[in-house]
């Protein structure tokens, strides 16, 4: 699977978030190497605090997928690690696997994947999580709209440097725990 080209596809959605005033986050959704979806930050335009570009994606998805079983075979593609609100509507779509790019600031849902309630434990729920994909661009793109833009401004100070970022890392691997299956 071509991470890259993927991330390249989100990042498209992201740029057409920050041209609309938005955070500049984007997000796919693909089946196989086709795109099935795409979604990106709608937040400031729409004033709906639930406009992330996961839910927006989701909500494309379930437009044309909803019947179809094909959800163990999707992969989520977003900018910026996904939220805890994102992450749990992803989880419960059936999407098992999400490539993401970046998580400036400790706000996505990797660190919380282990520690989830015994119900999401369940096999039918273990997902996979993979982070760093194009790190430096997503940073990038996310730091180049104004929302981030006036956070920084005023004061906000992120953990990780986007200057010390590289789009050549290996990406970092993180599954779920998963209760072990009584017989």
């Amino acid at each position: 699977m071509d991470y890259k080209r993927l991330m390249r596809e989100a990042l498209g959605q992201a740029e057409a978030a920050r041209d609309d005033g938005d955070w500049a986050i984007g997000c796919i959704i693909a089946l196989g190497n086709e795109i099935i979806a795409r979604g990106r930050n709608t937040v400031n335009s729409t004033r709906n605090r639930l406009a992330h570009a996961e839910i927006n994606a989701l909500l494309e998805l379930q437009l044309d997928h909803f019947d179809h079983d094909v959800n163990g075979d999707m992969l989520l593609v977003t900018t910026f690690e996904p939220c805890i609100m994102c992450y749990g509507a992803v989880v419960l779509s059936g999407i098992r696997k999400i490539v993401s790019g970046v998580n400036l600031d400790n706000s996505g849902a990797s660190a919380m994947a282990s520690h989830l309630p015994t119900y999401f434990q369940q096999p039918r729920y273990e997902t996979t999580m993979i982070t760093g994909v194009l790190e430096r661009d997503c940073a990038e793109m996310w730091a180049s709209g104004q929302a981030a833009q006036e956070m920084l401004a005023n004061g906000y100070v992120l953990p990780k440097n986007i200057e010390d970022l590289s789009n050549d890392n290996l990406p970092v691997i993180y599954t779920t725990s998963v209760l072990p299956t009584t017989p």
